[in-house]
């Protein structure tokens, strides 16, 4: 009997996996693999990989004066500066007018503040890559990065300070008060010094300079200070603002003018289809009389699936484990599986320890359960048992208990809007809607002592962080509902179309 190959490759930028299956026909349900294998490329011997990084370039110079123009068109606007020294040529050393202002030592004149604030806009700090590694990984970093760090604290151990402007210029024995010291600088001299400064160190200083040369600079007030170098993301008035200074920020633009970016869209490069929409969708193109092309086109148009982070697809990730859990062998009664999913509505997530304690209490404690082994099979499994990330970081933070029914709806419908929230955001929240907040302005002064012990943000100012889920679901949204509401009931739903392979393209 004739069998034929089918070559498959798995092209990635730095591997190419390859396989060779050989099977009587299409249809066969059990074809057999001749071979497979990856061919794995050196590290940076890719032939696009100078095209990449002079791409990585290009993007950072654009960014780069985008910011610039960003901040200076502020401050024409503001009327801080004129449209004639936002065109005048930098300062030969900035870091030296931002060390002698935070020191003390000398008064930021308007001109002075635009050339710190634009060596600021090259020079912001090292952040870990935490917009990356929202995406991707707790880890964004790299080991290069990590030595640069450490080398800028070791400079500032050696010399004793405690922001990047005022190391430099220790570093390259600049004398505050000497008044020809700059013109002794050559400009590339700091960049010679292989560091990178955390970002918060940055922001601190940066935000010292302002607040120290806002009373001697009109038009420099707090809410220009804040949509400069404000820790948390801007609101949506402060982007309102913005706008009526003639400044449009992206919607994923996160942050502020100085220190924010445009957040990666790694879930929207690729967007899967759902198998069984797609199938479902097919066959009612075809049943239609439509062609077997336009009802391919149809069917991949209509079964796109959304991103993890919503609600369906949590109350189904919830609703599988809630499935695969047993007790004494047997799998939890609909009743049960009710309950717990009801739990975690309230609370936002269950947790391994509350799992089994409301299994033994419901079963006895003489239950013999598979919830020990079952979290124990990968280091991150317990991160499925978030079921609503919003209601669970303000029970987490505590900050939940003591917030009014209403603001805490608003604040949890910001949070899963992606919005930001900060327990100053709620605390003026409560006093706007005539509401005690004293409670909230005790928790605030107690955890910014707190964070004042470890040099940290400040509390107030801190955006609550929820843990959303990443990537894509794997199914439509119907699909996840349809699977919630059959596990709900007691049943044991196998994955959709898994059994049969679909063929979902040419």
């Amino acid at each position: 009997m004739s069998r034929s190959l089918t070559f498959s490759f798995d092209i990635g930028y730095a591997s190419i996996g390859w396989a060779v299956i050989a099977s009587v026909s299409h249809d066969d349900a059990d074809p057999s693999v001749c071979g497979c294998g990856t061919v794995l490329f050196p590290k940076d011997d890719c032939q696009a990989f100078k095209r990449r990084e002079y791409r990585r370039l290009r993007r950072n110079i654009r960014s780069r004066r985008v910011r610039i123009e960003r901040i200076g068109r502020l401050l024409v606007q503001a009327q801080i500066i004129t449209p004639e020294m936002k065109e005048t040529s930098g300062h030969p050393a900035p870091f030296y007018l931002a060390s002698e202002a935070l020191k003390g030592h000398r008064t930021l004149a308007p001109i002075e503040l635009w050339h710190v604030l634009r060596w600021y806009a090259h020079n912001r700090g090292y952040d870990n890559n935490a917009s990356w590694s929202n995406s991707l990984s707790e880890d964004g970093g790299n080991g290069e990065d990590t030595e640069r760090v450490k080398h800028a604290q070791d400079l500032m151990d050696k010399h004793g300070t405690a922001t990047m402007a005022e190391t430099i210029c220790r570093e390259l024995k600049l004398e505050e008060g000497k008044a020809d010291a700059p013109m002794e600088v050559s400009t590339p001299a700091y960049k010679n010094l292989n560091t990178a400064f955390p970002r918060l160190i940055v922001e601190k200083e940066v935000r010292r300079i302002l607040e120290l040369s806002a009373p001697l600079i009109p038009g420099l007030t707090a809410e220009i200070i804040e949509l400069i170098a404000q820790h948390h993301p801007l609101t949506t008035e402060q982007r309102g603002v913005l706008l009526q200074y003639g400044i449009k920020l992206a919607r994923r633009y996160r942050g502020s003018l100085l220190f924010g970016q445009l957040i990666p869209r790694f879930d929207n490069r690729i967007i899967s289809c759902c198998p069984v929409t797609w199938a479902q969708v097919y066959e009612a193109e075809l049943k239609k009389g439509n062609s077997e092309q336009s009802a391919r086109e149809r069917a991949e148009k209509l079964s796109k699936v959304p991103t993890a982070n919503c609600p369906e697809f949590y109350e189904y990730r919830m609703a599988r484990i809630l499935c695969n859990i047993r007790a004494d062998g047997e799998p939890l009664s609909a009743e049960i599986r009710r309950e717990l999913m009801n739990q975690a509505r309230q609370e936002g997530k269950l947790t391994k320890a509350s799992l089994e304690k409301a299994i033994s209490s419901r079963l006895g404690k003489e239950t013999e359960t598979n919830v020990s082994n079952y979290f124990t099979l990968h280091p991150d499994s317990e991160e499925a048992l978030y079921l609503n990330p919003a209601v669970e970081v303000l029970q987490r933070s505590g900050i939940g208990q003591i917030l009014s029914p209403s603001v805490y709806r608003i604040a949890a419908n910001r949070l899963r809007r992606g919005k930001s929230v900060t327990p100053n955001y709620l605390l003026n929240l409560l006093k706007s809607r005539g509401e005690s907040g004293e409670a909230l302005e005790k928790k605030i002064e107690k955890e910014s002592k707190k964070k004042a012990k470890k040099k940290e943000a400040d509390y107030a100012d801190t955006p609550l962080k929820p843990k959303y889920a990443t990537g894509r679901a794997p199914y439509a949204r119907t699909v996840l509902k349809k699977v919630v509401e059959e596990i709900l009931d007691g049943e044991d739903p196998t994955r959709p179309a898994r059994g049969k392979r679909i063929r979902m393209g040419n």
